[in-house]
């Protein structure tokens, strides 16, 4: 399974909405909420946990603790993981801009800067 930005927006959208700081639920219970293995779950709460987003209190069976941060709701009234990620591709797009306007202006560089729009054309064509 591929893990979307729209993946990780689901299970944040789901913790944040029971309206705790403190949530008391399950690997399973999560799995079956976001529709996606247990694996996956665990994967998405690492990422959350090492963003800053929760801590975690894992207990044997597949129990949690999960604590959320402020950033939790930060980042849900932002428009979250899929919000984020418009917000990189939009950032991309504006620096291949800036770096064709820089190839005209500095036509010594052109070699260099063809290189970091590659990169940058190679970036945005998995958005």
């Amino acid at each position: 399974m591929l893990i979307t930005p729209q993946l990780k927006d689901k299970l944040l959208n789901g913790l944040v909405e029971l309206d705790k700081i403190q949530i008391n639920t399950s690997v399973k219970s999560l799995s079956d909420y976001i529709v996606a293995g247990q694996d996956v779950v665990l994967c998405l709460l690492d990422h959350f946990e090492h963003s800053g987003i929760c801590s975690i209190k894992r207990y044997v069976g597949g129990n949690l603790t999960i604590i959320l941060d402020a950033k939790a709701y930060d980042m849900q009234r932002r428009g979250g993981f899929t919000a984020l990620e418009d917000l990189y591709q939009k950032q991309l797009l504006k620096l291949e801009k800036e770096l064709e306007k820089l190839s005209k202006t500095f036509p010594d560089k052109t070699t260099i800067i063809n290189t970091a729009l590659a990169a940058i054309r190679t970036v945005t064509s998995f958005f």
